[in-house]
């Protein structure tokens, strides 16, 4: 939806995922870091358009299932 998101850093988030360039990753569970977070999008207009964009521009690639339609067909044609 090009919408910039803020999640909080649990399991393998930061191994996907680059704080202030894909999304923003808050400290669970710390109410200022996630107040931190929202008014990091709210009040940076450049930042939000920027993560916006990164965002959904990962989403696309990674998560397309024609992307990973091809990629299983690669892995599977290795065979």
């Amino acid at each position: 939806c090009k919408k910039p998101v803020l999640i909080t850093n649990v399991g393998d988030i930061p191994m996907y995922f680059k704080n202030e360039e894909d999304l923003i990753i808050a400290t669970p569970d710390d109410v200022n870091s996630i107040v931190e977070g929202f008014e990091k999008i709210l009040f940076n207009n450049k930042l939000s358009i920027k993560l916006s964009e990164n965002g959904f521009n990962w989403m696309n690639y990674n998560l397309n299932y024609r992307n990973m339609s091809q990629k299983l067909i690669n892995f599977i044609n290795q065979f």
